[in-house]
């Protein structure tokens, strides 16, 4: 990450999460796998809206995920927060841990606030803390446990007692018309295979009709989110990656990976395209489309493809209509061997004077052209945990505008594997 209530769930790739509206679907396993991985995060705000303007990713976001390593702690923390028309707050902390120690293996969420101020003063609170957490204990069981602390919140100018209920709901109108919802102190878990996953939000805001605020419908607010989980992990984590193209010089990055798709670590799916792209002075291609995936049962499998129309390197000295980039790597358990998979190809391959290459051209061939530099095709490399393919790889032995002599061009990238943490 899926990812309660609209969990945010975080991720190792790329430090990205994913939004989404309940939290797991417990399963009806009971055997939990072990190793137990620790997944945590909090974050300070977030808004979501179909008015892009008001639109504004997690603030002061930590997170820890896909380990198995203990005793980690991440934190985050900005001054202040300016969201616009939906409101501010004031400092925003958060904190996230994996702990072990004699009730066993906790992962934790803190998120913290002061000074929060939403809708023109309708929400306003002097301070507020969530802290969640989910522990494993030696005894092979597993709970969850959800807080907030609110010191002055009032909605509406309806002040509340010390220790807001779970899931408080209020309703908030403008001139005697209701426009918004807003529940307090939300809290939700779910058991997954027997591990606990847990999540609270100090403040959810749902705009739910028109109003003088510009805040279209459907405009969601959370303030003061964090979650805590535990996973099983019996085969360990999926790693991988696919992108259509790269240029770096000396491990420095020239022109970054388009349409990059990370593989999720602890299972799901990703999609990421672009409709065309383009290194100046070297190449353009068409649409871009990276897809990966990811499964911890009944194998961990880690599966990544990237597929580009019309690719078109130096004026045509290399072309194709297509190419596709795929890979895919399981394996049964920690102990177990890793299995690699290479399902790329090409379709329409035309190089300038080489018309003994073709789509069926074998994997790492290599040629030198005069005009470009060293060209390998469907280039693979393995090792006891993945996999990794480049559909072409271009090394330049002579400077093409910016790219410099020696710089690295890779188009048409799938990379898979299996890791232990």
């Amino acid at each position: 990450m899926r990812r309660a209530s609209a969990v945010v769930v975080a991720s190792t790739v790329l430090a990205g999460f994913t939004l989404t509206t309940h939290p797991p679907t417990a399963s009806a396993a009971t055997a939990t796998p072990a190793p137990v991985g620790y997944s945590a995060y909090g974050y300070g705000t977030y808004v979501s809206s179909s008015l892009a303007a008001l639109n504004s990713g997690a603030t002061a976001y930590s997170g820890i995920g896909c380990t198995t390593t203990s005793n980690l702690s991440t934190s985050n923390q900005v001054a202040s927060v300016d969201l616009g028309r939906v409101g501010k707050v004031g400092t925003d902390y958060s904190q996230s841990r994996s702990i072990l120690d004699s009730s066993g293996r906790t992962s934790q969420g803190i998120s913290q606030i002061s000074g929060v101020n939403l809708l023109g003063g309708l929400i306003t609170s002097t301070s507020v803390k969530t802290t969640t957490r989910a522990t494993y204990t030696p005894t092979k069981t597993s709970y969850g446990s959800n807080s907030t602390a609110f010191v002055g919140i009032k909605v509406a100018g309806k002040g509340f007692a010390v220790g807001v209920g779970p899931n408080t709901k209020v309703a908030i109108a403008l001139g005697g018309k209701p426009f918004a919802s807003v529940v307090l102190n939300e809290q939700s878990q779910a058991k997954v295979n027997g591990l606990t996953q847990a999540v609270t939000t100090a403040i959810h805001v749902t705009v739910t009709a028109s109003n003088n605020m510009g805040l279209p419908i459907g405009t969601t607010v959370y303030i003061g989110r964090s979650y805590a989980g535990l996973k099983g992990t019996p085969a360990g984590f999926a790693t991988g990656s696919a992108y259509g193209t790269e240029a770096t010089l000396a491990g420095a990055v020239k022109s970054g990976p388009t349409a990059l798709a990370g593989v999720a670590c602890d299972g799901g799916d990703r999609t990421v395209g672009v409709a065309s792209s383009a290194i100046p002075s070297l190449l353009s291609v068409g649409a871009v489309k990276s897809t990966t995936s990811s499964v911890t049962t009944p194998k961990l499998t880690s599966s990544a493809a990237d597929q580009i129309t019309g690719l078109n390197v130096a004026s045509s000295l290399i072309s194709a209509r297509t190419i596709t980039a795929s890979t895919s790597t399981s394996r049964a358990s920690f102990t177990s061997a890793a299995t690699s998979t290479d399902g790329s190809g090409f379709v329409g391959l035309k190089i300038a004077g080489r018309p003994t290459i073709t789509d069926s051209v074998k994997p790492n061939t290599t040629i030198n052209l005069d005009q470009l530099g060293t060209v390998t095709l469907h280039k693979v490399t393995k090792t006891t945990t993945g996999i990794r393919v480049v559909m072409v790889s271009i090394t330049l032995n002579r400077a093409l505008g910016t790219l410099a002599k020696g710089t690295v061009i890779d188009i048409g990238v799938s990379n898979t594997g299996v890791q232990n943490r």
